[in-house]
């Protein structure tokens, strides 16, 4: 599936998915596919890699988010379907895909850099 670069998806299965629920299970990933620095092995071809995403488990990337933002908050998925993030306001009640390393103002969308990290509580069910 089509999801632009910051936008945040759910492993289910080996696939991708939108963050459509909040109650749907999966790992939520961060797309980083105009960042990713080292792919490791095996690199998919270039005929593979147009049927997915790379995705951050580990570092620092922009996440497209919605609403105020301010550093040090914790980032998770909408579960809108939108692929952005909100402030999780209490970690554990909802996935957490990373910390913002810098804030943005305004209840609209922006981006923000995030440290990421799938895993931890990124994990729903």
């Amino acid at each position: 599936a089509a999801a632009a670069n910051g936008s945040i998806v759910r492993l289910v299965r080996g696939v991708l998915e939108p963050d459509d629920s909040p109650s749907a299970k999966g790992l939520y990933m961060v797309v980083s596919d105009l960042n990713a620095k080292w792919k490791g092995e095996p690199i998919p071809t270039a005929e593979e890699e147009k049927h997915g995403h790379w995705c951050c488990f580990l570092g620092q990337v922009p996440v497209r988010v919605r609403g105020r933002v301010t550093a040090g908050a914790y980032v998770g998925p909408a579960c809108d379907g939108s692929g952005r993030g909100v402030v999780v306001a209490t970690p554990g009640a909802a996935p957490v895909v990373g910390i913002a390393l810098a804030g943005k103002d305004g209840d609209g969308d922006g981006v923000v850099r995030a440290m990421s990290f799938a895993g931890l509580n990124a994990i729903n069910g």
